[in-house]
Parts: structure tokens; C-alpha cells; sequence
């Protein structure tokens, strides 16, 4: 199964991540967000991936943190009151409860990051990649991850372009 990310825009755009060669972006940025986001949460300082992440912080300019809350996944398109459609629209599926609902609601909401700081942050991993190795893992492929970061960084130019104050990342 293929993921797909998308940039939405506070203008109210939403565009496709494309990578230079075409290709919707998206499997190579959820992995790198998913084990990212574990750095310093639950990844053991011995593992490959806390050296890794360690490296990368410390090679960093920039606040890259600022990727750890800014893509979620799938249908989040509800207000905090609006728990009777979500469960309308997913009533085959095990639904949270209204609290946690709610809660979800308020994270997305809160994913909103600056458009300057994203593109310096985007600009920055690109910078430091290739310091980063050769060594393929599961959550960096440096043929690919390299590329999937010049697509977000070019779609973040064109919203910022098109008049975009913040951005956040949607992955189906």
C-alpha cells in the first residue's frame, strides 16, 4: 500500500508533495516522521536509530524538532464538536471515545508550523543527508529520502509563494 502526503496550506490550499521525478511523495516521509518522532521518547540510547537521530540533531542548524508535530495521518477534516459525523463516518471502525476525539482534534489543529521555519528546517536536512551516510535503514534510504525532502522543500516555496503563513503535512 502506497502513501500519499500533501501539503495543506493556511491559505486553504492543499498540494501534492511531488518529488523532483514526478512521484507523489509520501512513504519515505511517514517513516522518517514515525521513527523520528520516537527520538528521545522511546528509542534506547544504544539503538541505531537514537545514534542516528542523535547525529542528525547534532549536525542541525535549525530547529528540526519542528518535524516531530506537523504531518498526521488520514481524515481529520472535523471541528471538536463534530463527534456525531466522525462516528457517522466510521461507524465500521473501532471509535474512540468523544474525549479522545476531541483531543485528536485539538493535536491536528495544533500541527500548524511556519512556512519560513519549515523551509529552513527542509533546507537544513537536505544539507546535512549527505553526512549522514550511505547506509540504507528503514527509515532513511539515501536515494530516496533526499529526494522526498527536495519535494516537500519545492511544494513549501510554491505555497509560500502563494501567499501561505503555515503549513502541515497530511499522509493517506
Amino acid at each position: 500500500m502506497g502513501y500519499y502526503a500533501f501539503l495543506e496550506v493556511s491559505n486553504g490550499e492543499t498540494l501534492r508533495i511531488l518529488r523532483p521525478d514526478g512521484i507523489i511523495a509520501g512513504k519515505t516521509l511517514l517513516n522518517f516522521e514515525n521513527i523520528y518522532n520516537g527520538f528521545g521518547k522511546y528509542l534506547d540510547e544504544e539503538s541505531q536509530e537514537h545514534q542516528w537521530f542523535s547525529k542528525l540533531e547534532s549536525l542541525a542548524k535549525t530547529e528540526i524538532s519542528i518535524l516531530k508535530n506537523v504531518m498526521y495521518p488520514g481524515e481529520w477534516d472535523y471541528g471538536e464538536h463534530e463527534y456525531a459525523r466522525f462516528k457517522q463516518d466510521f461507524s465500521s471502525s473501532g471509535l474512540i471515545s468523544e474525549e479522545d476525539f476531541q483531543k485528536s482534534v485539538r493535536a491536528v489543529n495544533n500541527m500548524w508550523q511556519p512556512i519560513d521555519k519549515m523551509i529552513l528546517v527542509v533546507q537544513d536536512l537536505l544539507r546535512i543527508f549527505p553526512e549522514m551516510g550511505e547506509n540504507e535503514t528503514y527509515w532513511f534510504w539515501p536515494n530516496d529520502t533526499p529526494i522526498e525532502f527536495q519535494g516537500l522543500l519545492n511544494t513549501l516555496l510554491l505555497a509560500k509563494e502563494r501567499g501561505g503563513d503555515e503549513v502541515r503535512i497530511r499522509v493517506y
